[in-house]
């Protein structure tokens, strides 16, 4: 695995030694599968970068790690028993109480908006989520040179399980996201797959990734707050 400078520095530096504040959100009557990936779907947004991604089969001890590098703070997303801890690593006080007072208003909204959904509708986000995922998985292989066989599965990913989610396949836009995803498909495929990614000359690959995650956090936050 490829270890980058801003994890490195987050486990050495920025979660020993930085202010930080855990709120603990309550499981009510979600999952815990179901209210981890909530969390990190409220908790994401384009200038949070996923640097560290641990899923547990049970959920308990899965670990989510973003890092903001406009505002440069960071936030991890973690199950637990009694529920999932969020805690955000900022430099200040007011910064940290600014996030965490932020995310308790969107939670407690999203987590209402999804538990009236139905249990159909209810799959196809945590399956949107998940896709989610896979697009913070390649957009953190590009920026950190990851290997390039690890990046084009994760493409894969997306797009095959983005085609068979219809709150996903009946959205605008969605034709362009797919034909995207089959350009850069194409593209990785091409390169040599055991060699570490050429950073410089994925800056486009980079940009679009970042474009279909922002349409994709919006699609799924219209049917959390529908």
């Amino acid at each position: 695995m490829v270890e980058h400078k801003i994890l490195s520095q987050y486990k050495n530096i920025v979660e020993k030694n930085w202010k930080n504040k855990v709120i603990t959100i309550p499981y009510d009557s979600l999952s815990k599968k179901e209210l981890f990936e909530i969390s990190y779907h409220c908790c994401n947004d384009v200038q949070l970068r996923a640097i560290w991604i641990k899923l547990s089969a049970e959920e308990k001890g899965s670990t989510i790690i973003m890092f903001n590098s406009t505002k440069k703070y960071f936030c991890k997303v973690q199950a637990t028993d009694d529920g999932v801890n969020i805690t955000y690593f900022a430099n200040t006080e007011e910064e940290i109480e600014s996030l965490t007072e932020k995310i308790k208003e969107i939670m407690e909204n999203r987590k209402k908006g999804f538990s009236a959904l139905e249990e159909n509708v209810k799959n196809q986000i945590l399956k949107s989520i998940i896709v989610l995922r896979k697009i913070d998985e390649v957009i953190n292989g590009i920026m950190i040179g990851d290997v390039i066989r690890k990046i084009y599965f994760s493409v894969g990913d997306t797009r095959e399980t983005a085609a068979v989610i219809p709150i996903i396949k009946e959205a605008e836009g969605y034709n362009l996201v797919q034909l995207a995803l089959n350009k850069w498909m194409t593209y990785t495929q091409n390169l040599p797959q055991e060699q570490g990614f050429p950073t410089e000359q994925g800056k486009g690959m980079l940009k679009n990734f970042i474009q279909i995650k922002k349409w994709l956090i919006g699609q799924i936050k219209v049917k959390l707050v529908s």
